[in-house]
Formats: C-alpha cells, structure tokens, sequence
C-alpha cells in the first residue's frame, strides 16, 4: 500500500510541474472530432496498468487537447484511490485526465492503474467521459465504461499481479525489484494451468539479458489447504543471450542441471507467495545442448514474492 501512496502523491507533483501549454498550435480545421475508441473494456482487478483509447476523426492541422472526467457507476461503482482523512483507499488511479493528441497520432491514451483490494467482490464499473476538448468538437461516443473485473474468487486469477521480489543476488547483496506474474487467455488449453512470471532476470547482468524474459510456471490449488500455488519449472530456456548469438538464457535450480520444481504458495491475505528457505535461482548462458558453457551471470536466492 505504502507505494501505491508514493505513487499517487509523485502524479500530483507530475501534473503540477508539467510543461505549459502556451506554445501549443491547437487545430482550426472544421470537421474535427474527438470519440473514445471504445464503448466499454474490461480488464482485470490485479492487471497494474492498462489504458484507455481516444481517437480524432478528421484531418487535424495542429494539436487536440482532451479533458476527461471519472465518476463511478453502475451497482458496484469504482472509485479513484485517494486519501480521505489520512486514510487511502479506491480501486483505480488515473495519471492525467488531460490528453494532448497531435496531428500525426490520430489516437492517444489515458494511462490508469488497478488497485487490487485483494477482498471476493462483485466487478466494479466506472466511466470515463470526454467533456471538452480543444481544438475539436466532442463526437457522439463520448464515454468508456471500463469493468474492473474481480481476480479473488478464482485461484487461479488471484495470484496472479504485480509483485516486488525480496532475495539476495549473485553477491549476496539484498535486491528488491519488479516482476509479474500472469495468466494466458482464457481460450486456451493452459488456462488454470501455467503462469508466466516475467522480470525475475532483473538481478542479473543486463550486457547478458534484454528485458521481458519469462519464466513459465505450473499452477495447483494445494489440495489441503485450497490455497493458490506456483511451480518454477528448472532447468528451463528463457530466452536468448544478448552477449552471444548462439547462447541461450537458462533457469536453473542452484547449480544443478537436473529437474527440479521450486513450490511457492500464496498467502490467505493474497499478498506474499513464499518459497522454501534456501531456494535458488541460477541464470546460466549456454547453448541449447549445453555443448557450449559461458556460465551464471545472475542468481536470486531465498527469494519472496511480495504485493
């Protein structure tokens, strides 16, 4: 909660400091409008960031600036996290409920984030509407309604989100950064079952690794305490060595080769998935064969997941 609250203090000063606008060439040609893109979307409780389309129809000789407003709606509405009376609480943060779109983008983004409550609820819903632009008219599709899908009555959908990993690197040294931790498509046959965690390469040398490498994991309800749980799967190729061409990224379990399954559980609050005290992960460039060694570049160890 802590850095949802640094978060949403550091977009106030963002919107204060902001450059001005004074110099901006706003369009005059007639014909000109402004519409949301989309009429309604959906997105998951725990998805972290996502955005919200707005498109200019016409043809723009200069800049369209856009002004939103958010209300909560429908019979379970959201609202936006903020601080009343020293408390913080709300389910969504908006970054900027102006948009500037220049001529040559045709369509822009309102960037929001979801704030996982963690709690069993019915979806929550909100609208977003357009209620004045400059340098255009305000067509007839002038509002999204945006469901914030509850993740936490399905296993399945509740461990998955944003988490920051607490280990130890390579050295020893304490690290903490940020991964994800994220389902496939629910019209897929490995829906319920694998997960792909993406950032855990974070820790190591980065002349090794490019970002976005993924490491798949199985998932299962643990059958005596029905509590959500993954499985890193080791040793397993996550990617290609940007060192070397021929040379590939591999998760293994320590120093070992053979295969392994490392068990993390989520927590009854939701909010921490913990692994077994002494758990490993050693980031190793070798070929595919393993004929060809360059050796670890990275490791994590005694690691948690925590949100």
């Amino acid at each position: 909660m802590k850095y949802l609250k640094i978060f949403a203090f550091s977009l106030g000063a963002l919107l204060v400091t902001s450059c001005s606008e004074e110099n901006k060439s706003f369009n005059t040609e007639a014909g000109v409008s402004v519409d949301m893109a989309d009429s309604q979307i959906t997105v998951k409780e725990s998805e972290g960031q996502f955005f919200v389309p707005i498109k200019v129809d016409g043809k723009a000789n200069g800049d369209v600036k856009v002004t939103v407003k958010v209300e909560g709606t429908g019979n379970n509405p959201a609202q936006p996290f903020e601080e009343h009376n020293g408390e913080w609480s709300g389910n969504f943060i908006l970054v900027s409920s102006t948009l500037t779109i220049s001529p040559d983008q045709g369509e822009a983004s309102l960037e929001f984030s979801t704030v996982d409550d963690f709690n069993i609820n019915y979806d929550r819903t909100f609208t977003v509407t357009i209620v004045s632009a400059e340098g255009a008219k305000v067509g007839t599709q002038n509002s999204t309604l945006v469901t914030l899908e509850d993740n936490d009555s399905d296993p399945y959908e509740r461990i998955q989100g944003n988490y920051k990993v607490n280990c130890f690197d390579m050295n020893g040294t304490a690290r903490m950064f940020n991964i994800s931790v994220k389902g496939v498509a629910k019209s897929s046959p490995y829906y319920g079952v694998l997960l792909n965690v993406t950032g855990l390469t974070s820790a190591c040398e980065p002349i090794f690794v490019g970002d976005g490498s993924s490491m798949q994991a199985a998932f299962e309800v643990d059958p005596e305490t029905g509590a959500p749980m993954l499985y890193l799967l080791m040793p397993q190729d996550i990617g290609k060595c940007t060192y070397a061409d021929d040379l590939r990224i591999w998760a293994l379990n320590g120093y070992s080769t053979a295969q392994a399954e490392v068990p993390g559980i989520l927590s009854d609050d939701g909010r921490t998935i913990s692994f077994p005290e002494g758990s490993m992960i050693l980031f190793y460039a070798a070929s595919a064969d393993f004929s060809t060694q360059l050796g670890g570049f990275g490791a994590i160890s005694d690691f948690s997941f925590a949100r």
